[in-house]
């Protein structure tokens, strides 16, 4: 198991799980603002709209996945 607290430099440790969780949480914020974006209409609104669509919800499963596991 890689030490959770490395040396300087040599970049062996493990993720914290508080980090992890808090990308999780502003990635699921970041397709909600998008999805919110779609009402502004355009072109580029329609595939905008399926990835925030797709995103949001699968993003929003990881933090609650890491939240149980913390």
């Amino acid at each position: 198991m890689p030490n959770q607290n490395p040396a300087p430099g040599n970049n062996l440790g493990l993720p914290n799980l508080k980090d992890i969780h808090f990308k999780a949480l502003l990635v699921a914020d970041l397709f909600a603002a998008l999805m919110g974006l779609q009402d502004f209409g355009g072109p580029e609104s329609g595939p905008v709209f399926a990835v925030a669509r797709a995103g949001e919800p699968l993003a929003r499963e990881l933090a609650a996945d890491l939240e149980r596991v913390m």
